[in-house]
């Protein structure tokens, strides 16, 4: 079963307690960070080019610019594409969740949020790998969940290239970070919120990290 956490961890996190035994790096002994705000995209959503700007190779830093808007590079984009672009409707949305709790649960991570939507995906988590690794894992798992239930075709393009990997180091970064997914993102889907219901919901307190590029 995924740990539900409490209005004590939240008030009271402590990297040394039990809570954050699974949060420990594995590469060397360093400290990682004490959770992750993870963003990915479905395919052909958002691409290079966007007017909601993109990032790529050399424009991928928190400081940077992201790219400006380019009809004509979207335009590129979109003709190399090989598939239409994905969208994932309420019973999609229930099955990637689902794949990402019972990821979850295998790894013995701490999940603290996760809000799917029809074009993206947030998750708040800590784990025991690099962040990196965990977004594959969780499109990875996701897609292989709904290849199980044949809704789509196992040849479906459904993840756009890579995603947003944001670093927590301290508690209230983890719980701004909760505040965003859960709360700001528009009217609720499909989520999973790990914060007690009397919690209160304080809005603005996270910016977009929401990215595109296929």
């Amino acid at each position: 079963l995924i740990r539900t956490a409490t209005a004590r961890d939240l008030a009271n996190f402590n990297p040394c307690r039990a809570i954050a035994a699974p949060l420990r790096s594995r590469f060397g002994g360093v400290m990682a960070a004490l959770a992750y705000l993870l963003t990915f995209n479905t395919y052909g959503s958002w691409l290079h080019g966007d007017e909601r700007g993109s990032v790529d190779r050399r424009h991928n830093s928190v400081l940077q610019e992201r790219l400006a808007q380019n009809l004509s590079l979207e335009r590129r984009r979109r003709e190399l594409m090989t598939d239409a672009a994905y969208c994932l409707d309420d019973a999609r949305q229930r099955i990637v969740l689902q794949s990402i709790q019972s990821h979850v649960s295998v790894r013995q991570w701490q999940l603290w949020a996760a809000h799917i939507r029809p074009t993206h995906g947030h998750v708040v988590v800590g784990g025991d790998i690099s962040p990196e690794r965990m977004l594959n894992e969780f499109k990875s798992y996701a897609s292989r969940a709904l290849n199980a239930t044949q809704i789509d075709s196992p040849d479906r393009h459904r993840w756009a290239k890579h995603g947003s990997t944001k670093y927590l180091f301290t508690e209230q970064s983890i719980v701004q970070a909760v505040n965003y997914v859960i709360d700001e993102q528009g009217d609720r889907t499909v989520y999973y919120d790990s914060r007690p219901q009397s919690e209160p919901r304080p809005q603005g307190s996270w910016p977009s990290y929401d990215h595109g590029g296929v």
